[in-house]
C-alpha cells in the first residue's frame, strides 16, 4: 500500500502547486496626456553631463538633471527647433524635435523611426500621448484606436507639440 500512499502524496503536491500559482500582474494603468512645463524654440543648449541647460528663444532657462529626466528624442533636433519639457506618470522628460529632408515646411518630427499607436484624439509615441491638432490630416486612413501605424509612418508636430499630420 506504500505505492498508493505515494500516488496520493504526489497528487496532493500537484493540487497544492496548482493552487499556489502566481497570478499574472494587472495591466499597467492607461496613459494620460502629459503636462508641459515648457514648449518653445531652442536657442541654446549646454551639456555638462548629467546636467543640461536649455535656453529658449523667449529667454526662459531650464536647468535639467538627466539623472531624473528621460530624453524622449533629440536626433536631428537642435538650435532653432521646438523644445519640450514635460512630465507624465513615468516622470519628467525632455524632447527636441527635428526636421527631415523631404517633409513639408513646419513639419517637426519626434526622431527618426518613432512608432505611433492611434489612441483616438491622441497618438502614443515613445510612451507619451500626443494630442492631434484640430486640423490633424492623416496621409491615409488612420488605423483603429489601439492599433499601431505602419512602421514607416512619420508624424509631423507643430510648435505646440500637437500632431498635425502623418507622412507615409
Amino acid at each position: 500500500m506504500v505505492v498508493g500512499g505515494r500516488i496520493a502524496l504526489i497528487l496532493g503536491a500537484f493540487v497544492l502547486a496548482a493552487c499556489s500559482e502566481v497570478e499574472p500582474s494587472p495591466p499597467p494603468p492607461p496613459l494620460s496626456p502629459p503636462t508641459f512645463e515648457a514648449i518653445g524654440i531652442l536657442a541654446d543648449e549646454r551639456i555638462a553631463d548629467p546636467e543640461r541647460t536649455y535656453i529658449l528663444a523667449d529667454g526662459r532657462r531650464f536647468d535639467v538633471s538627466m539623472l531624473h529626466t528621460r530624453m524622449l528624442f533629440d536626433d536631428g533636433g537642435g538650435i532653432g527647433q521646438p523644445f519640450i519639457l514635460g512630465s507624465d506618470e513615468t516622470g519628467s522628460f525632455v524632447g527636441i524635435f527635428g526636421r527631415q529632408d523631404g517633409l513639408p515646411d513646419g513639419c517637426n518630427i519626434a526622431g527618426i523611426g518613432a512608432r505611433g499607436i492611434d489612441r483616438g484624439v491622441f497618438i502614443e509615441i515613445k510612451g507619451v500621448l500626443w494630442v492631434k491638432a484640430p486640423s490633424f490630416d492623416p496621409a491615409s486612413a488612420p488605423p483603429s484606436s489601439g492599433t499601431p501605424y505602419p512602421s514607416s509612418t512619420r508624424f509631423c508636430f507643430d510648435d505646440h507639440a500637437r500632431v498635425t499630420s502623418t507622412v507615409p
